[in-house]
């Protein structure tokens, strides 16, 4: 039976080491398996300039492309596989998901993965510091073949209960409403945390 190509979408909290984790897996699919790779960003990711950057390691990074909010998808990955490879690219890893619109994300599944030219992997958020999906990434639920969930701890010291929640924090308190983009290290602080504690709205000294 012929392998189809196959989008999968790895979400988790802030801190559950997305970045990282498609970082060991690009470079296995590259260095193990001589996989062609392309890592793509989206624009409105401020942090690391033109790299993908994990908090781990001291800040390990890879070299990324910026797909500009106003791209159709396609076009762009297949320009920039012959620009960057000057060959097709076997994966395709998306960074911060939930910040590409779900035109993209819609536009690499029909264009990209149904054509049977790359897999799409796609790492980051579901959902947004007041609990709502960001576009990019309700359309990756909507759209992957496979979802997995990568487990975090919540960051309140002493709690030991599963990160559920983005929290947005402003002197101590969580914020309850704002803009939907704000990037960490950038323009804000975030937490992750369970239910409980985002819901108590906590006193978190220092941060």
């Amino acid at each position: 039976m012929a392998h189809h190509k196959e989008m999968v979408f790895f979400h988790g909290t802030m801190g559950s080491r997305k970045s990282l984790e498609l970082m060991l897996d690009q470079y296995r699919r590259q260095e193990k398996m001589h996989h062609n790779t392309l890592i793509i960003k989206p624009g409105e990711d401020l942090k690391a300039g033109g790299n993908v950057q994990t908090r781990a390691f001291g800040g390990e990074e890879r070299g990324a492309l910026i797909m500009p909010s106003d791209a159709e998808a396609t076009e762009f990955v297949l320009h920039e596989m012959e620009k960057a490879l000057g060959a097709r690219a076997t994966t395709i890893y998306l960074d911060e998901v939930n910040l590409f619109t779900a035109q993209q994300v819609e536009s690499l599944r029909t264009g990209i993965v149904d054509e049977d030219i790359a897999d799409v992997s796609m790492y980051g958020l579901t959902t947004d510091a007041f609990g709502n999906f960001f576009p990019g990434s309700e359309a990756a639920l909507k759209l992957a073949d496979r979802i997995v969930q990568l487990d975090n701890i919540c960051d309140n010291d002493g709690c030991d209960r599963p990160a559920m929640r983005n929290a947005r924090i402003v002197d101590g308190h969580i914020l309850r409403e704002g803009p939907q983009v704000a990037i960490d290290g950038v323009h804000a602080t975030y937490m992750a945390l369970c239910n409980k504690d985002y819901t108590a709205d906590i006193v978190l000294p220092g941060k």
